[in-house]
Parts: C-alpha cells; structure tokens; sequence
C-alpha cells in the first residue's frame, strides 16, 4: 500500500506493507491554498492547473515515489487520480487496474461529476460532458504533466502524448466502490468496467465507543449525527454554530463529529448536544435519527448503507452530485449548498427528514436492497481476473 503516511497504521494492521507517499492532506487543507482549492464550485481545469502551479515539487516527489513502487511490481491497482503512473507501468510491462469511490467513465447514463449541468441535455449531453470535462483536464493539468515527464524521462520513458495517455487510461480494468443500488453500471460501459458494492470498513479489533459518547446515546432519544469529514471550514465556530442551532430547532439532539475542521466545539455546549472528533460511522449512523453530512463519497455511502435519512451541505468536487443522488433516491428532503446554508433552511431540512416517515422508510428499504453486496470480494474477483489476462497478454 503506496499512500499518505496518515494511513501508515491502517495500512499495517491490515497485513500490508506501506511505502509513504509525499504529501499531508490534511495539513495542505488548512492552509489558505488548501481552502483555496477546495473552494465551492471550483471548475476541473482550475484544480487540475492549481496542481501544477502550486505544487511542482509535490508533484515531483510523487512521481518519484510512485515509480519506485512500480519498479518491481506485478500489478498496480490505483486511484483514478494516479492513472498518469499506468504509462510507465505499461513500458514495463507490468497490468494497471483502476480503484475509484465514484463512476468517472464517459457515459450517456451519468454527467461528469464535476459539472453536472450536462445531465439537462440527457444521453448525448451527458457523453459530451465527460469528453469536455477531459479536455479541460488536459489543459489545466499541463504544468503538472510536464514535471511528472520530466521525472519519467529520466529513467528512460517518453511519455506517449496526453491524448493517447487519455485512451489508455480509459481502457484499464476500472471498478469502482459504489453500491448498484445507488448507481448502477453503465450499459454504456466498455466490459471492463464495473459498479462493485461499497467496500465496506469496520471500526477497528477491539475497538469501544467512548465512555462520554455511550453515555450521551442513553440520555434521551436518537442524536441528529452531523459531519463533514475532511472539510477544513473558514469559519468553523460559526458553522458548528449553525448547525448545533438548526438541529436543536427542529426538536433534537445534537452529536457533532468534528472531523478536520469543520466545527469548533468551544462554541457549542448544552446537555443536548456532544461534540466529538470522530466516530465510525457504521457504528454511530445506526444509532442516529438523521445524518448532516458534506456529500463526500465515504460519508454517503455510510449514510446509504445505514439506512439514515439525510440532509446534504455540498461543498465542492463531487460532493453536490452525491447530495443529488440522494434526494432523487428519495432518502434526503433537500440538498443544500454551503454558500445557501442558513439556520431556517437547514432546520426546515432536518425537521422534514426525521418527521416525515417517508424517508426513513426509503433509506430503510435502500440499505436492505445492499444487504448481501460484497463489494471488497466483487472488486477483488474482477481485478484480478482482469490484471491476469493483461499480464499473460504482455508476456
């Protein structure tokens, strides 16, 4: 396992040797370029140019790093993120195969995640949407391809050209963690491509929820859970604030998970609620009246497989998507963007999501639809019988 050293122990307590990759999200996520980056509504060639401009030696020692996994490797298997390694991985011969949290293959069933405007011109739209959104990727993504090229020509790899590199890319095995409940596979789809199942993790052996969280669960009835992960907020007092107040209108309890930043918990006190850093989620959402959460992709397919109703504050990449996804499965009242967030419309959100019977019997019935997946088992299967075919036909 190739990734940043805050995961080194996960890494390791699950059997896998960890090599640490260059890089601190979450501390390049408080700084004023991190907020920058993750700003609302940020388009894909301004983040894939914001990569090369700010970062050109992160993006170096990436490089770096990630052919020295490669090196001696009998197959990759990576984020959509890191398929820029697959052409080098290729020159040696070594099978590539694509993890991804969500579909980011052209289609004419789904619009490009980061602008889902082009769902209004349906199938045809929706395709040309993801070719376009490629193409401002190739453009802002310039500066950072050319240091990668720089690094792999120095080990002897002339890069094929971005377009060709493009076509490859979007020929790897690619399985992606998704519940088909929540987003079916594609028909569209070339046959080595696949929606899994989520893949699914559990709090960690011989874990035990905190005393003062126990304690808070059994003072009254079911807490409205509200967290928003990896945000790091601008004003995190005044949204903790928000949030606490909205959900204390609309008649509950509050359980805030702080996360990296999202919320500042000196502000918020009171019997009725209990600020915490963090919490497995698929422990705390079955024990939850509702879940406020940012639309990442972790936290609503934890949301989804809980069977929770929701509310949805997007921030930014595909966050709104998810808060779309939610509402027309009918299991989120409201999908609200964080520059429309204000305490009336939030409490009217929560309000309707944990009185309104209707949407915990469809998040209900949706999380027993997933039930028997096993999306771990599924993705395994299918890379490796993919990755085997290429590396025989490599030979």
């Amino acid at each position: 396992m190739a990734t940043h050293m805050e995961f080194r122990s996960e890494a390791i307590d699950s059997g896998m040797a960890f090599y640490p990759l260059p890089g601190d999200t979450r501390a390049f996520y408080s700084t004023a370029e991190g907020r920058d980056f993750r700003a609302p509504n940020r388009g894909i060639a301004s983040i894939a140019g914001f990569y090369g401009r700010v970062l050109p030696y992160f993006t170096t020692q990436l490089a770096r790093a990630c052919m020295y996994c490669a090196g001696d490797a009998d197959a990759l298997v990576c984020d959509y993120t890191m398929t820029w390694i697959s052409s080098y991985a290729a020159s040696l011969k070594i099978p590539v195969g694509v993890a991804s949290i969500f579909p980011s293959l052209p289609t004419s069933s789904l619009p490009p995640l980061w602008q889902p405007g082009w769902d209004r011109l349906g199938g045809p739209g929706r395709r040309t949407g993801h070719f376009v959104v490629d193409g401002l990727n190739l453009l802002g993504s310039r500066s950072m391809r050319a240091a990668t090229a720089a690094v792999l020509s120095q080990r002897g790899y002339v890069s094929p050209g971005a377009i060709k590199d493009l076509r490859q890319v979007r020929s790897l095995p690619t399985v992606v963690g998704v519940s088909p409940a929540v987003v079916s596979s594609p028909p569209d789809w070339p046959s080595t491509a696949r929606v899994t199942g989520y893949w699914r993790t559990t709090p960690p052996t011989g874990w035990q929820p905190p005393d003062d969280v126990v304690a808070f669960l059994a003072a009254g009835a079911p807490p409205v859970v509200a967290g928003f992960s990896s945000v790091v907020a601008d004003d995190p007092a005044g949204l903790a604030h928000t949030v606490a107040q909205s959900i204390r209108a609309a008649g509950r309890r509050v359980l805030l998970l702080a996360g990296w930043g999202a919320f500042d918990a000196a502000v918020v006190t009171g019997d009725d609620v209990l600020v915490v850093d963090r919490l497995p989620h698929e422990w705390i959402l079955s024990r939850a009246a509702a879940f406020v959460h940012h639309g990442g992709a972790g936290s609503a397919g934890a949301a989804f497989r809980a069977g929770v109703p929701q509310v949805v504050v997007p921030f930014c990449l595909d966050q709104p998507y998810w808060g779309r996804r939610a509402v027309a499965l009918g299991v989120a009242p409201e999908s609200i963007p964080i520059r429309r967030l204000t305490q009336a419309r939030l409490t009217r959100a929560v309000r309707k999501a944990v009185n309104n019977p209707v949407f915990a019997q469809r998040a209900g019935a949706l999380a027993s639809r997933m039930r028997g997946e096993d999306g771990v088992a599924d993705a395994t299967r299918f890379l490796i019988e993919e990755l085997a075919l290429r590396a025989r036909a490599a030979v």
